[in-house]
């Protein structure tokens, strides 16, 4: 299977557009991280991956749909949401683990 190059989000399948690949190339190839996979500080965690103390996120727009309460029509606001890679996270050791290595 080929890997995905463009900046993508493997917990939940999708693949970012917009403005969102231009950052997250540029923030990608200025540190060096060698995949393209990028996810926020809770769905890493969800995925069995902490964060590194320090460690910067990268700034996305995402877009959500409010719905006024008067008029009922629909709008699409933008929403900043920080994003990690996973060059940037550790695998979570369970406390089971760590007794076993001792």
């Amino acid at each position: 299977m080929a890997t995905n190059l463009f900046p993508h989000n493997p917990t939940t399948g999708n693949t970012y557009s917009g403005d969102n690949i231009s950052r997250l190339v540029a923030a990608q190839e200025a540190a060096g991280y060698p995949t393209a996979e990028w996810a926020g500080y809770g769905q890493w965690l969800d995925k069995g991956r902490q964060v590194r103390k320090g460690e910067k996120s990268s700034v996305i727009v995402m877009f959500v749909t409010k719905k006024d309460a008067k008029t009922g029509t629909e709008k699409r606001i933008p929403k900043s949401a920080r994003v990690f890679n996973i060059a940037q996270t550790d695998a979570v050791v369970a406390v089971a683990d760590v007794a076993q290595v001792a």
